[in-house]
């Protein structure tokens, strides 16, 4: 678990140094993810990384039970 939260920190590190490049008006430009500005992007990310904390503290979710692919599946056939 180390290795991720020391990779999470160096990426918010990354961040921050881009966003004190950018200036009020920068807040209001468009990005890649139409129809979001700078400032709505930023809110998704903060939004996200504000629930990884507790993510990383819980239990890792149990795997759903799997099922037999359906062509390994046996049927009965008359071809006896």
């Amino acid at each position: 678990m180390g290795v991720v939260r020391s990779a999470f920190h160096d990426e918010c590190d990354r961040l921050g140094a881009v966003l004190r490049t950018l200036d009020r008006s920068d807040l209001d430009r468009p990005t890649r993810c139409v129809p979001w500005t700078v400032a709505d992007l930023l809110a998704h990310v903060r939004t996200g990384a504000g629930r990884l904390a507790d993510m990383l503290a819980a239990p890792a979710p149990v795997p759903p039970r799997s099922t037999p692919p359906a062509t390994s599946v046996r049927r009965s056939s008359s071809r006896r």
